[in-house]
């Protein structure tokens, strides 16, 4: 029989604690907005070319790679030694840091001066990361 716990390092929460989370949430965003802070919400997923080496080998090792699906991923398991970048060309960030980089880098000056970026939702990394310095995990907020 399957278990029915969550994977390691991963939690679900029930209402209370869902409810205490958006009250606070709810709270940051209002003074945000009270001193003109504008929101901002970035991707959970980017390209791995602009993820790779932002933070070193040890950075690496806690990006989730996402696969080629279907015929590219047939295409690249076919050659005789893929190579890690033929299999995936996206990944799931773990942190804020690149997908706000991106975002400033492409839509610089069309951005309010004063945005704020804030991620309250839940990506699905591993609680553990805060231990290696992450910044968002599986049960904490961004901002």
């Amino acid at each position: 029989m399957p278990s029915t716990k969550p994977p390691s390092g991963m939690r679900d929460y029930l209402s209370e604690a869902v409810v205490k989370r958006r009250y606070v949430v709810g709270r940051l965003e209002g003074v945000s907005h009270r001193y003109g802070f504008q929101p901002l919400e970035t991707l959970a997923i980017e390209n791995l070319s602009a993820l790779l080496g932002k933070y070193k080998e040890e950075g690496d090792q806690l990006l989730f790679w996402l696969l080629h699906r279907g015929d590219e991923l047939a295409r690249a398991l076919a050659n005789e030694a893929p190579k890690a970048e033929d299999l995936a060309e996206l990944g799931l960030r773990y942190d804020l840091t690149v997908p706000l980089a991106r975002v400033i880098a492409q839509y610089g000056n069309s951005l309010p001066e004063s945005s704020i970026a804030t991620k309250s939702s839940r990506c699905g990394v591993p609680t553990d990361l805060q231990k290696v310095g992450s910044t968002s995990s599986g049960n904490a907020m961004s901002t």
